[in-house]
This record gives C-alpha cells, sequence and structure tokens, in this order.
C-alpha cells in the first residue's frame, strides 16, 4: 500500500504494488520533485480571517513549490495567520506576502515559533516537522524583492561579516535604535534634531555661523538686547555671546547733563525743606466799651488859707477848700477799646510718600559681557 509520509509528500509504492502503472507514478514523482524547486502563486486567503494549506498527497499542488507567492482575494484587515500543513512536513520555503491590505502575515506550523513577513517583502522559511509543536525558522538575511533586511539577526563581525550592502532599505518596524550607530554615542533623541533639513547640514551651519558673526556685529559687548515677550537667554537666541540681565525694575536714560552711572527712586517722600516758601497767615479786629464805675474825691480845708493865693475861676473842689470845708466830687465815665490779634493756623499732612513713576511697560534685558 502506498505512503506519503515524505517532506514533498511524494508516493512511496510498497513492494509489488503498482503493476503496469509503476512507471506513471514514478514520472509523477519525478515531476513533483521538480515541482519542489519552481515558482507558484496560491490565493490563501479567500477570506479576511486565518487559513491553513495543506500540501496534497502525490499531486501538484503550488504549496509545494520553492518560492511560493501568497496572495488574497480578500482584503485582510489585520495580521492573519497561515499555516502550512502536513505539521510533519520539514521543507524550505521563500514565501512572498502579496495579499491585499497592506497586512503583514505570520507563518506557522504547528504551537512553535512562527515568522512574520510584511506586506510586499519575501523571506525565506523553513519548517521543522516537529509534529504539533512544530516551529516556522525565519532564515532571511536578504530580502529578495531586491532590498536588504535585517531581521531579528546579530552579525558577528569576526566570523560572519557582512560587506557591500547596497542601497539597503530597512523597513520602518525594525525600530532601529540610534546608539547602535557608529559609536553608539548619538542618541535617538539627537537625531530627530535633522528633521526639518532641507538642505546639506554643513551649508546649514555655515549660513548660521555667519548669521551670528553678522549679529555679533551688530551687538558688540555692552550692547543691550531688549525683548517684549521672551526671558530666553539671548546667546541662545542669537548664538553667540555671553549675557547677564540688566536694569531690572529700572528705566534708561541716555548719557549726558547730570545723568551718570545709576539713581533715582520710584516713590518720594516730601519734607518742609523741599516746600517753596510761603505763609499761612489770619488776622482778626474786635472793639466795644466798659464801664469804669464812679469815682469819689473828698478834699480837706487847706490850712494857711490866703485868699491871694488862688485866682478866679476856681472849681468847687477849691471853693470848698479855700473856706476851709471838706467837699465830696462824684464822677462816672465809660471806657472805649480795640485792637487786633495774629498768629499761625494747626498743622496737618501724614508725610506718606507717593509715586512719581511715569506711564511704563515691562521687558526683558540683556546686556552682553564677552
Amino acid at each position: 500500500m502506498a505512503t506519503y509520509v515524505n517532506d514533498l509528500r511524494l508516493k512511496e509504492i510498497s513492494t509489488g504494488d503498482e503493476s503496469g502503472t509503476w512507471g506513471t507514478s514514478t514520472n509523477t514523482n519525478l515531476e513533483l520533485v521538480a515541482e519542489g524547486f519552481a515558482r507558484g502563486t496560491k490565493d490563501c486567503f479567500s477570506s479576511d480571517a486565518d487559513a491553513t494549506e495543506t500540501m496534497a498527497d502525490g499531486a501538484t499542488d503550488e504549496i509545494r513549490k520553492l518560492y511560493l507567492k501568497v496572495t488574497s482575494s480578500a482584503t485582510l484587515s489585520a495580521t492573519r495567520t497561515l499555516t502550512l500543513g502536513p505539521n510533519t512536513v520539514s521543507k524550505v520555503w521563500i514565501i512572498e506576502n502579496s495579499t491585499s491590505g497592506s497586512q503583514a502575515i505570520n507563518i506557522s506550523q504547528g504551537s512553535g515559533a512562527n515568522v512574520q513577513i510584511p506586506n510586499g517583502a519575501v523571506k525565506v522559511v523553513a519548517t521543522d516537522g516537529a509534529g504539533s509543536g512544530a516551529a516556522v525558522y525565519d532564515l532571511s538575511l536578504v530580502d529578495l524583492t531586491g532590498t536588504q533586511t535585517l531581521t531579528n539577526k546579530s552579525i558577528d563581525s569576526d566570523n560572519n561579516t557582512i560587506t557591500n550592502i547596497v542601497n539597503a532599505d530597512i523597513k520602518s518596524a525594525a525600530a532601529i535604535d540610534a546608539a547602535k550607530i557608529a559609536n553608539g554615542s548619538v542618541s535617538s533623541a539627537e537625531f530627530q534634531y535633522l528633521d526639518g533639513v532641507t538642505s546639506a547640514i554643513q551649508t546649514q551651519i555655515d549660513t548660521k555661523t555667519t548669521l551670528a558673526a553678522a549679529l555679533a556685529g551688530v551687538y558688540p559687548v555692552g550692547s543691550i538686547y531688549v525683548n517684549a515677550t521672551s526671558s530666553t537667554n539671548p546667546s541662545s537666541l542669537l548664538g553667540f555671546g555671553t549675557w547677564e540681565a540688566f536694569g531690572a525694575g529700572r528705566v534708561m536714560v541716555g548719557s549726558g547733563g547730570s545723568f551718570s552711572g545709576t539713581g533715582g527712586d520710584s516713590t518720594v517722600t516730601l519734607s518742609t525743606s523741599n516746600l517753596p516758601s510761603h505763609d499761612h497767615s489770619f488776622s482778626a479786629s474786635f472793639s466795644g466799651t466798659t464801664d469804669a464805675g464812679t469815682a469819689t474825691i473828698t478834699t480837706g480845708k487847706f490850712p494857711n488859707y490866703s485868699a491871694d493865693n488862688f485866682t478866679a475861676g476856681r472849681n468847687t473842689l477849691e471853693e470848698a477848700a479855700l473856706s476851709g470845708n471838706t467837699a465830696t466830687f462824684t464822677s462816672s465815665h465809660t471806657h472805649g477799646f480795640s485792637g487786633s490779634v495774629s498768629g499761625t493756623t494747626g498743622s496737618t499732612g501724614s508725610g506718606s510718600s507717593f509715586s512719581i513713576m511715569n506711564p511704563y511697560i515691562v521687558v526683558y534685558m540683556w546686556k552682553r559681557t564677552a
């Protein structure tokens, strides 16, 4: 009884079998051996799902061919798995992923390792035929589409040196870290600085250097740089010089006149000596009368009276005195008064300071020191 236990699923004729047809079966086997070195195409995904292709026993089958172009009549929406059967076949395949939908495909045989083939790529794979636990191995160092791929492989520079790789096409999924380039001192973040470069880097550096040199002449040491919104040090913005923050809380005044160095205040408190000379005066007037009361005068006799001692027109008091009698004289009158006063009023004010600032706007100022 014939069996198909070999890796190409050829008919193995038992002793005494195939009488009269042995030649035909043998020729078919030879054709299938040749098929194992051929190139074929097969629609392996008739639906958007995983699929299994089992090599036919003793009959022509595209799956048997060495170079297998895998296509799909369905448009794949995700990575799908193609399982190659039977899981006892140990064989080498060159597989091209030509499916629709721009999806990768996984090549599997059992529960062991799989190999993923990106859409449009070609890989050399080998199945180990280990049954339910069979694995698929990636033998690819070169993508047979003509581009160079190095996927999940390490290169021993002493024993397996690869040279003269031309026009290498490294897939974006490879995620090669920049630290592995050159001496490893360049980080991935530093490589991002090249983003947006539109011409030779050296040309752009020379242009920037020339611009910086020109600006250095515009801003010699001692110059003031002013920016209305950015507090960034000008050495970063302009690419030259050493700068220090300048004039915090002060306005600038042109040199000359009575101005030199720094000075001034934002507020001031006036003292008495700062005020112009002036007076605060007041005046007042008044008038009225006072009652002086009554005055009484009593005369006594004049001794040694002699009529010759007095002249005519004597008043009553005199007459009384001359006659040797006493006399009393009573008189009453008032006194008028008037006058004015002057002096100073009481003090006022608190002596608080007040602002003498001009209208201003805050900016960032830097002074070049070197």
